[in-house]
């Protein structure tokens, strides 16, 4: 005998999808991005007073900014993945943001500026944030 249970902290178990129906099917990777041997060209980047900076050591991407309040750094895929009605996504990603200070707003996520969910620190308050169309 076979249960279905609940143990995940957000409220559903990986044997559900985001509408509650069982998966029944084979996940499938529609994108998977390395940086082991030199930065991606998965992905731009845009600056205002700030750079992007490749470690080759710790195969990693670091974005950095100046002090400045209106100092930014965005670095996302050039891919886009529309939504496809009734199909669930998962979105895996790994990440580590630098230390809390003021005027310092980092945010990791599945968005672009009309849609998404991102996990944001702002100073020293951490949130999860959902974007509808505008």
């Amino acid at each position: 005998m076979s249960h279905l249970y609940d143990q995940s902290p957000l409220g559903k178990g990986f044997s559900l999808d985001m509408f509650g129906r069982l998966k029944t099917g084979e996940a499938f990777t529609i994108f998977d991005s390395q940086n082991r041997y030199k930065v991606s060209e998965d992905f731009s980047n845009s600056t205002t007073n700030g750079n992007v900076t490749y470690n080759a050591n710790t195969s990693s991407i670091k974005l950095n900014v100046n002090q400045a309040s209106e100092d930014k750094v965005y670095y996302e895929t050039k891919k886009v993945f529309p939504y496809q009605p009734g199909k669930s996504l998962q979105v895996l990603q790994t990440f580590n943001f630098n230390s809390a200070k003021a005027n310092l707003r980092q945010r990791a996520g599945y968005f672009s500026t009309q849609n998404g969910f991102f996990l944001e620190q702002d100073g020293s308050n951490i949130c999860l944030s959902i974007v509808t169309g505008k």
